[in-house]
């Protein structure tokens, strides 16, 4: 047996002088962000989590752990995830999150085994342990959750640990084989996106309704919008950033940039685009009839009313304009077209008229 210097104390914590020199020898020069005071073990809130994390390693390096650990403290200061830090912490000097600095002995060390990683979760088979103790039989023992989350540390899960789990089935001391951290996914952000925000530019394929008040089913009730002028008309909603993820060996997953999009992209003649206190619009810079190029998406305002879609029942119904027109596609068989100016680009099956003003039909 061994002397009484160097007996291992199987009641309570385990500690031999081995042990004891280590833990001392990783105590005695703490690294610059962490604090360690009688009321407990600090982080040095002016520190980066680069440093944070490099002083935890090398205490966890040097044989100690941290006894009373606040796990969700540990965790928000090392990763910036997890629960925000208690409103008591906010704008202080020194985070606290832990009770006090204590060595890991290699005996204690030897209680806990092997972990399995598998696809982003790891696995640990909790069972009864026992010390090993030269002469004698083995002795029951009791895992710690601080000693566990220092011995995941050294095999490589530094971050994702269940913190409520593992400290359930070690305070139960039930046989269980369960995941005990898991990692944390990327979330992706959001594309920046442009939305309409004024109704004027909505066309509405309504029945228009009659002085009479019947509906007359073959025109729409307004397919060409006309706005005023300095109408907001358009609003780019930025890109939202994602949330970065993290490995359970804490390398970081950083999420896809989301993509952006300017609204000079739509802007057309006729148009502005202004940055007001609520964001960045296009906006009418002249009063008019709208129009929307069918691939670039691209809006303009001016006097003439521009359609490329044709007209038919499927379109546009019967129209009776106002303004000047323009069409590039064909006016169907039955379908009339009754306005000013109007230019017909493509071929007429149906009756042009014109109350004063030029006809120009450049096919049929």
């Amino acid at each position: 047996r061994r002397s009484a210097g160097s007996d291992v104390h199987l009641c309570g914590d385990t500690v031999s002088d081995e042990a004891t020199t280590i833990g001392q020898t990783a105590e005695g020069d703490l690294p610059a962000a962490i604090v360690k005071r009688d009321d407990g073990v600090y982080f040095d809130a002016g520190a980066t989590a680069v440093s944070c994390l490099a002083a935890v390693s090398q205490l966890f390096l040097g044989g100690a752990y941290f006894a009373g650990l606040d796990y969700a403290v540990f965790t928000r200061v090392l990763y910036n995830c997890g629960p925000e830090l208690p409103s008591a912490m906010a704008g202080q000097p020194l985070l606290r999150f832990a009770d006090s600095i204590e060595p890991f002995s290699q005996v204690r060390r030897a209680l806990y085994k092997t972990v399995k990683v598998i696809g982003g979760e790891a696995e640990y088979y909790f069972e009864p342990v026992f010390f090993e103790v030269p002469d004698m039989p083995p002795q029951p023992a009791r895992l710690k959750f601080d000693e566990f989350v220092a011995d995941m540390w050294m095999k490589g899960i530094r971050f994702g640990i269940d913190a409520p789990a593992v400290r359930d089935v070690i305070g139960a001391g039930r046989l269980e084989r369960m995941i005990v951290a898991r990692r944390l996914n990327a979330v992706p952000g959001r594309d920046a996106v442009i939305v309409e925000v004024s109704r004027d530019i909505h066309r509405s394929n309504a029945p228009r309704e009659t002085s009479e008040g019947k509906l007359d089913l073959q025109t729409f009730q307004n397919r060409f919008p006309q706005v005023k002028p300095n109408v907001k008309l358009l609003r780019k909603v930025p890109r939202t950033p994602g949330v970065r993820g993290y490995e359970l060996t804490g390398i970081v997953l950083e999420p896809p940039v989301p993509r952006d999009v300017e609204l000079t992209s739509v802007a057309g003649p006729g148009t502005v685009i202004e940055n007001l206190r609520d964001g960045e619009y296009l906006v009418s810079a002249v009063e008019g009839f709208l129009s929307m190029e069918a691939g670039t998406k691209r809006i303009s305002i001016g006097p003439k009313i521009i359609s490329r879609e044709g007209v038919s029942a499927r379109t546009t119904g019967n129209l009776q304009l106002t303004g000047e027109y323009e069409e590039f596609g064909d006016v169907q068989d039955q379908r009339s077209v009754d306005g000013g100016n109007i230019t017909i680009h493509a071929n007429v099956f149906g009756n042009i008229s014109s109350r004063g003003g030029d006809i120009s039909l450049g096919r049929n």
